[in-house]
């Protein structure tokens, strides 16, 4: 735990990614033979989970889902195998984010009471904590797949792996106190302050691709 509301008290917390999606197009010139420059243009939805316990790890137990709405700009060199029917290619390069938004949904709060067990918290609808990221960023990606002719188009299959180059939130906003005191943050009900951490992204892609030729 990089930061915690209880943190003279040990605790913990684990991320888990959950399933996201985008859309968008692009275009691609040749270079010279096989290699080719890419520029897409992406709307993305990105989300994960974290569980944290506080207070020796059982007492107060918090699961909130963040989900982040992006606009990816990719741009990557590429090379293509051309063949008759399938072409394999691999593909790297650089992608700046322009982050839109990012709701925070507590999930639910669990807390141990010596009486009566496990007792149980609604949830929270939907909170805005986009002040508290970083609104643009960047992604160094690498990918790999092949291209399907179907008459004179293709179908692009594609897995590409996008690494952060920057922390994704912003320790000066997150950390703040207002003025009444309390942490800056909204989730103060759920006892949660978000850590210093990079978002990585495997995607699984699938397109059309059309030829303009000369």
């Amino acid at each position: 735990v990089t930061n915690s509301a209880t943190r003279s008290i040990p605790g913990k917390k684990k991320y888990r990614p959950l399933t996201g999606f985008q859309f968008g197009g692009g275009a691609e010139i040749m270079i010279k033979g096989n290699f080719d420059l890419l520029a897409e243009l992406y709307f993305a939805r990105n989300s994960f989970r974290v569980t944290e316990s506080h207070l020796l790890d059982n007492f107060y137990t918090t699961d909130i889902n963040f989900v982040r709405y992006e606009l990816e700009i990719p741009v990557m060199l590429r090379y293509t195998h051309w063949s008759t029917k399938v072409s394999p290619f691999i593909n790297f390069g650089i992608s700046p984010k322009l982050l839109f938004n990012v709701d925070g949904i507590n999930q639910g709060v669990n807390y141990f009471d010596e009486e009566f067990g496990s007792q149980g918290i609604t949830g929270d609808p939907a909170i805005d904590v986009s002040n508290t990221r970083r609104q643009i960023n960047y992604s160094l990606l690498g990918g790999a797949g092949f291209n399907y002719k179907i008459g004179i188009n293709y179908i692009s299959f594609e897995v590409r792996y996008a690494v952060s180059m920057y922390n994704a939130v912003d320790p000066a906003k997150s950390m703040r106190l207002d003025i009444s005191g309390s942490r800056g943050l909204k989730f103060y009900k759920a006892l949660h302050i978000d850590d210093d951490y990079r978002l990585n992204t495997f995607s699984f892609l699938v397109g059309f691709v059309r030829p303009l030729y000369k």
